[in-house]
């Protein structure tokens, strides 16, 4: 199993807006695009993440639980990038 970011991301989006075109228009991809990201994931994992509706999308057991750890990647990431930029700065000021 291997989680690529950009799917990890596209994941996300799609949770947090509802569907793949609200999706699609926050990270400037087509609804396709953000779709078929979502649909490469689901295989990567092989599970469902998302109970697909006529107009909904909602998330099944899997999707929350990846939803809720996805939202600490990024954070541990957001953290690991803050961490860097500080020790560039104390290097360049030293």
């Amino acid at each position: 199993m291997s989680i690529r970011l950009s799917e990890l991301e596209v994941f996300l989006a799609t949770i947090e807006t509802g569907n793949f075109s609200a999706a699609g228009r926050r990270l400037d991809l087509t609804p396709s695009a953000v779709s078929k990201l979502v649909a490469r994931l689901e295989d990567r994992l092989n599970t469902r993440l998302f109970h697909r509706g006529a107009r909904n999308l909602v998330a099944t057991e899997a999707g929350k639980v990846l939803y809720d750890e996805g939202l600490e990647i990024f954070a541990a990431l957001r953290s690991a990038d803050a961490l860097a930029s500080a020790s560039a700065t104390m290097a360049v000021a030293s």
